[in-house]
């Protein structure tokens, strides 16, 4: 198993690239995706290659920060993805915010 660390600002690879490279990887029975929010337009640009699979997503994804919108939620459930909310409202001082990339 590889596992890669992403971090904001200490690495040049962007979280969407990470994500599209798993997406499109033809080796992963398995796909985990963690993201401290999501929106929409984001999904858009990845909305075919989730579609084709689907069945091997599960993600995890921060809410109550503002920031996440209900209409990327619904489009991750519309995708047949399996969805996992995690509640990071400002009352929490925790937030999910690191990405890791496990091969």
């Amino acid at each position: 198993m590889v596992i890669e660390i992403i971090s904001q600002k200490l690495t040049s690879k962007s979280y969407l690239n990470i994500v599209k490279e798993n997406i499109l990887s033809t080796d992963s029975d398995k796909i985990l995706i963690c993201s401290a929010f999501v929106r929409k337009k984001v999904i858009a640009l990845i909305e075919n290659e989730l579609r084709n699979i689907s069945e091997k997503v599960k993600i995890f994804v921060g809410i109550r920060n503002s920031v996440t919108s209900v209409q990327a939620l619904d489009k991750l459930l519309d995708l047949g993805l399996e969805l996992y909310a995690v509640d990071t409202s400002k009352k929490s001082n925790e937030i999910l915010h690191s990405k890791k990339k496990f091969e």
